[in-house]
């Protein structure tokens, strides 16, 4: 349901854009900010302003989001407490992350197309498992899917 901060689709008034930047305004003065920006240039405190509006739209569009997913059923009306405020800033950190993004290695791609394959190729062969050849496909196959597996899991485990 909108309210006085935000219209029917979901985007902020007027009202809330003007008390966003106004909060804004108040954070640059604050005692752990302030006299960081004091010798900032006019570029870097707009630059400034810049993020920390972005930073509060995209904690304003999550909070929402965990506050829809966590409505009990039947209540219309929003409810955000500060459970899912914190939720909210969980999810903004997480997207905002300053880790490099590292781009996978030609092994890993590989890797990861091959396994499955590996899978269903040996859940084919385990259908025809009439002569001894068959039996060294399909244990070759399994032997493979299983490594994979396990090397597609160890290297999960590692990126976090």
């Amino acid at each position: 349901m909108p309210d006085e901060h935000t219209s029917s689709t979901g985007d902020m008034t007027d009202a809330a854009e003007e008390h966003l930047s106004e909060l804004i305004r108040s954070t640059r003065t604050a005692p752990a900010i302030g006299p960081m920006l004091a010798s900032a240039s006019d570029a870097a405190i707009d630059e400034f302003d810049r993020t920390v509006l972005m930073y509060c739209q995209e904690l304003a569009r999550e909070v929402t989001l965990w506050e829809i997913g966590n409505r009990a059923r039947g209540v219309g009306r929003a409810e955000i407490t500060a459970t899912d405020v914190v939720h909210g800033a969980d999810a903004v950190r997480k997207n905002w992350s300053t880790k490099p993004q590292r781009k996978p290695s030609g092994y890993a791609v590989a890797l990861e197309g091959a396994t499955p394959i590996f899978a269903l190729a040996a859940g084919v062969a385990g259908s025809y498992l009439h002569a001894g050849w068959q039996v060294g496909l399909f244990t070759g196959l399994a032997v493979l899917a299983a490594i994979g597996t396990i090397m597609l899991v160890v290297m999960a485990w590692r990126r976090k």
